[in-house]
């Protein structure tokens, strides 16, 4: 799924013409300096489903695996990500407006050089995964979007395609490589992307990212659906910094911010 809304992002999805409404509550999250966000999944599950096959009934769990999200924007440009997975693991990352990400993990904050150093003296080193290693491996480039990181095309006059009180949605169809299928084409497998923006009072304060479809399983000949659905609400408070040691300030290469 990360690599789908990452390419959906990255292609500018084109919808219809913007509304004046949704156009404003844009404009003012654009000319936000600091806010906090937060991003909630669906149902981690588990949840089972049976498919029949040429040699039986096969059984799938599918698993959220996706993190629970609190995030906050200084209006330094400095960002704090606290992420929190289903099974307990958390992380927190530090993104310096003029520096490179730093995570905290349970042996201390680390660079993306050092989580893949590590990463891979732990591969070298175990038969099967490790508690170390899963920990790792969601340290290894994390998904670190803000909102208006993650809504671009529409920052940039995306518009969408049904309106329903104060709800503006958009959909799409992206190919499993997260490239966008045209409306008339019903040959590609694809999935399909729905964005619903809801404003209040002139003010974006909430969105929904849902992505439907199935995926195939080719060795064992088995189609199972795929049901991804993310809702991230805003709340629009002023941050005037991220308080982080200046350690960690010099190890993600930033410039020490004023007191």
């Amino acid at each position: 799924m990360r690599t789908i809304l990452l390419l959906v992002l990255a292609t500018g999805v084109v919808f219809a013409r913007q509304p004046p409404e949704l156009a404003a509550a844009l404009q003012n999250l654009r000319e936000q300096r600091s806010y906090k966000w937060e991003v909630i999944n669906g149902d981690p599950g588990p949840v089972a489903t049976q498919q029949q096959t040429r040699r039986g009934t096969v059984t799938a769990v599918r698993q959220n695996s996706s993190p629970h999200i609190k995030g906050t924007l200084a209006a330094s440009g400095d960002a704090h990500f606290l992420l929190e997975w289903p099974d307990g693991v958390s992380l927190e990352a530090f993104v310096p407006a003029d520096g490179n990400p730093v995570i905290r993990t349970p042996e201390g904050w680390m660079t993306g050089a050092e989580v893949l150093a590590a990463l891979a003296e732990e591969r070298a080193r175990i038969t099967e995964p490790s508690e170390r290693y899963l920990w790792l491996r969601r340290a290894d480039r994390p998904l670190l979007l803000r909102p208006d990181q993650d809504l671009a095309p529409f920052l940039k006059g995306a518009g969408v395609s049904e309106i329903s009180g104060d709800s503006y949605i958009a959909r799409a169809r992206v190919r499993p490589d997260g490239w966008v299928v045209a409306a008339d084409d019903e040959q590609q497998p694809s999935y399909a992307v729905t964005f619903t923006l809801n404003v209040r009072r002139g003010t974006l304060r909430d969105y929904e990212v849902r992505i439907e479809g199935a995926q195939t399983f080719a060795r064992a000949g088995v189609q199972l659906p795929v049901n991804d659905t993310r809702i991230v609400i805003l709340t629009y408070v002023p941050v005037s910094r991220i308080e982080v040691p200046d350690e960690v300030r010099a190890k993600a290469g930033a410039k020490r911010s004023a007191r």
